[in-house]
């Protein structure tokens, strides 16, 4: 299942050089990158990092997670790239932008209203932490390979 109650997606990464365990130094790039933002558990588990965000927690409102609830992160090597599959959950703010669309309508007494304010409040966020969550997964899967490539030439 995917739109609306979870965001999917894919992209590949091509393995710089000769390393020899690009999955290890990717999913140790995710999981760094997911500390940053403050998830709030992240396992990881064969070539695969799962992660749960708490509703509280203290970040910025800009923190990426926040329309997230938690996800899986998937990393597959193939003939000289990486494809990293990730899947992401956004019931929580279907939920309460739902519930705010609803209010707006009851107030309202407009459906026009109350549609406005579901697409503004659940569809910016989910089209933003789409854009936002693939933009993450590249830039911290590219600077971790360009990282581990430039440590084994001069090893």
């Amino acid at each position: 299942m995917t739109f609306p109650v979870s965001i999917e997606g894919s992209l590949e990464v091509e393995v710089p050089g000769d390393l020899s365990k690009p999955v290890d130094a990717v999913l140790g790039g995710l999981v760094t990158g997911l500390e940053r933002v403050r998830a709030s558990s992240i396992k990881r588990k064969d070539a695969s990092v799962a992660f749960k965000v708490d509703f509280f927690r203290f970040v910025t409102k800009g923190n990426l997670l926040i329309p997230i609830e938690g996800g899986t992160i998937a990393v597959e090597p193939k003939d000289g790239i990486v494809k990293v599959t990730y899947r992401l959950g956004t019931i929580r703010v279907l939920i309460i932008a739902s519930a705010a669309a609803l209010f707006f309508l009851a107030v309202s007494r407009s459906f026009g209203v109350g549609a406005m304010a579901w697409l503004g409040l659940f569809g910016g966020n989910y089209v933003l932490a789409m854009i936002r969550f693939r933009w993450f997964v590249r830039r911290h899967v590219g600077a971790t390979l360009e990282e581990w490539a430039r440590l084994a030439k001069t090893a």
